[in-house]
């Protein structure tokens, strides 16, 4: 029975192999047509960004095909350091599999736009592939890596000011396993020590340079932060909930117009309060304000939160419904038409299946997971458990700060190095049984076999 039983196994995996196969190829050919309809344009979006990408857009003005080639190249050079052993070997399927990984709709829109979320994504991800085991197999990082790491993270700063913080998860994340794992080496102990006393100093210097002014009037404090994040979608209703103080300083007028958009309460609401009363006590009445909301809506709040989550963490799964209204205010409905303007077919099949695959490829996944189980094709070893909890960890920090950063205003632009992340379990298990000599090597090779 307990042979029988792998054997049918075994049988499922190949054909859910395949499932993915075919289902990946047709989105690569989607892609690759949505990129030839679109790599001649330019996708009208608002300049975001620090002053590193301001830098690139004054030195390819003219010519954005340039850049978009950058940043396509810099997405391959990230993957390929980061996913290098990841599914079959040789050369076709390298190339399949990285092709894969950029024809993800929402990862795709953002190589081939003038916007700072390519390179971080790419940045992201090369930073995590330094602070890795070294090249050679070593366990823990090595000098090299912890330069290139630097090097990332200071792009990362320049390129969007929040990863002045957000860079740094990953060091904190690999560094003291990499500490562990150096025990017995006692000529390179004080690596890690010396990269976090590196890393602390590129913070400094970067928060230095930053443009900031006065940072009492100019930075969003935590508390307005959760305001916005829970009161925003009723403020002006909940205004007659407010102590008579609060109600005078930002009531009627103020609340009315502060509510129409989630852009309005910085705008609006914020200079009310501050210039009356000031920073300290401006704090005191935002408390206020998301107490209240708690209070009457903290059911709405939950819900919108989730879909918060889910639109930076796999928009794929709920831009259909983002589309059809049936979910609640976020930018992707701009994406989309933005996405949409230049080669509106293409872009229609291409996004709709590529949300309907996202689906049935993460299922695809878990299924095969589980075959390959039964068939006894698959053992967790602790390298790949310590590396599963970095990245939730990492994914959990991520979210929790664009999340909690306010409400109506999730961009699945700013965690595409997140969200194009879904693909890697199902090219990692699609392993062997496949055509063109596929065959997959542990983690831990030194060597893979030649391309065939």
């Amino acid at each position: 029975m307990g042979d029988s039983m792998k054997q049918a196994a075994k049988r499922f995996c190949a054909v859910l192999r395949w499932i993915l196969f075919l289902g990946f190829s047709i989105q690569i050919l989607l892609g690759l047509a949505w990129v030839c309809a679109n790599f001649a344009k330019v996708q009208n979006f608002p300049e975001v960004g620090g002053p590193l990408y301001a830098w690139l857009l004054r030195l390819f003005a003219g010519a954005p095909q340039v850049l978009y080639l950058f940043q396509i190249a810099a997405a391959c050079l990230a993957w390929r350091r980061l996913a290098r052993n990841v599914g079959p070997s040789g050369l076709f399927w390298r190339i399949w599999i990285l092709l894969a990984y950029l024809t993800f709709p929402m990862l795709l829109q953002c190589h081939l736009a003038l916007l700072p979320y390519s390179f971080v994504s790419s940045l992201i991800l090369m930073e995590i592939s330094f602070l890795r085991k070294s090249p050679e197999g070593q366990k823990g990082v090595t000098v090299s890596g912890i330069c290139g790491a630097g090097v990332c993270f200071l792009c990362l700063s320049a390129l969007l000011p929040e990863y002045v913080f957000l860079g740094l998860v990953p060091v904190v994340l690999l560094l003291p396993g990499n500490l562990r794992f150096r025990k017995k080496q006692p000529k390179r102990f004080w690596y890690p020590f010396l990269a976090a006393a590196a890393f602390l100093g590129i913070v400094l210097g970067v928060r230095t340079f930053l443009p900031h002014g006065n940072r009492e009037e100019n930075r969003n404090s935590v508390w307005f932060c959760i305001a916005d994040r829970m009161a925003w979608p009723k403020l002006y209703e909940d205004s007659g909930f407010w102590s008579p103080k609060l109600q005078e300083l930002a009531g009627g007028d103020v609340a009315w117009y502060a509510g129409e958009s989630p852009e309005q309460m910085e705008r609006i609401l914020k200079p009310a309060l501050e210039t009356a009363v000031g920073f300290n006590q401006a704090n005191a009445y935002y408390r206020e304000m998301a107490a209240v909301a708690w209070r009457y809506h903290k059911g709405m709040i939950c819900r919108q939160i989730g879909w918060d989550v889910l639109t930076y963490a796999a928009p794929a799964a709920v831009l259909q419904m983002q589309l059809a209204g049936d979910a609640y205010q976020s930018c992707s409905g701009r994406n989309y038409e933005l996405m949409f303007m230049n080669s509106p077919r293409v872009t229609k099949y291409y996004v709709s299946y590529g949300c309907w695959w996202f689906a049935v490829a993460v299922a695809a996944a878990l299924l095969l997971a589980a075959a390959g189980c039964v068939a006894g094709e698959w053992k967790f070893s602790p390298e790949r458990v310590d590396w599963a909890i970095v990245f939730a960890v990492w994914m959990g920090v991520i979210l929790c700060f664009y999340t909690l950063r306010g409400s109506g205003i999730a961009d699945y632009k700013e965690t595409v190095a997140l969200s194009g992340l879904w693909p890697l379990p199902a090219f990692w298990m699609m392993g062997t049984g496949m055509p063109f000599g596929g065959s997959v090597e542990t983690e831990g090779s030194s060597e893979r076999k030649q391309d065939g």
